[in-house]
């Protein structure tokens, strides 16, 4: 079942097909690789976005968000891990407490 913000952002031409494949089955492919997209740069998981497009595999959503620009999350991660390193370069050993 689609949430309403997808079957909106479908139904306003991100996807037209959408609205034709509740009656004709096998249409809804033409409106998975936007919101996929769309869904993945936002940072969900393949889970997720196989959970909200009813599809049976992670594999499948991984297929129709093959396109997503990935660079901003990816910029996320890296700084998250370079801000951990240093936490725990600077955090005390039990060693060094004595």
């Amino acid at each position: 079942m689609l949430s309403t913000a997808i079957y909106r952002f479908v139904a306003a031409g991100h996807g037209s097909a959408m609205t034709k494949a509740h009656r004709q089955p096998g249409l809804a492919e033409a409106s998975d690789t936007p919101v996929a997209t769309i869904l993945r740069e936002m940072g969900k998981n393949y889970a997720t976005i196989a959970e909200v497009l009813g599809q049976k595999t992670e594999g499948m959503a991984k297929h129709y968000s093959r396109q997503a620009d990935t660079s901003k999350k990816m910029a996320e991660t890296v700084g998250d891990f370079d801000a951990e390193v240093n936490r725990r370069k600077n955090e005390k050993r039990p060693e060094d407490k004595k």
